[in-house]
């Protein structure tokens, strides 16, 4: 036995008292919910919850607020897009370009029933 600071301390003490102790675990699993945002800090957070439960807690926490902000960035993309035009553009010139593909089948399919081939590359069966 030691005499510590007038506590009497065993080295079975300490042993119990550094197994109870959380192990610090490595900073790299801050990546998973990085990457993969929610889902990676739930992995991290069942991965981590017993070893290391404030890692993963923060890891859980990250990969919440970062799909947060990305919803939120989203969002905003949008009503900007929206509000400027550029997807109303966007949308106009994919439009026109439907619209000429689709009056270019029509001609084709015109000159194909004067040739009997209607329909594509195939004849016309009845």
């Amino acid at each position: 036995m030691k005499l510590c600071s007038s506590i009497i301390i065993s080295h079975d003490t300490r042993k119990i008292y550094m197994s109870q102790q959380e192990r610090i675990r490595s900073r790299w699993w801050y990546l998973l919910p990085i990457f993969f945002h929610i889902i990676g800090g739930v992995i991290a957070y069942f991965i981590l919850k017993d070893k290391d439960p404030k890692k993963a807690k923060n890891c859980l926490w990250l990969g919440i607020v970062l799909i947060a902000v990305e919803i939120g960035l989203i969002r905003i993309f949008v009503s900007i897009c929206t509000t400027i035009g550029l997807c109303a553009d966007f949308h106009d010139e994919f439009m026109r370009g439907m619209e000429e593909m689709m009056a270019q089948q029509d001609m084709m399919g015109a000159s194909s029933i004067e040739n009997g081939t209607e329909g594509g590359i195939f004849p016309r069966m009845f």
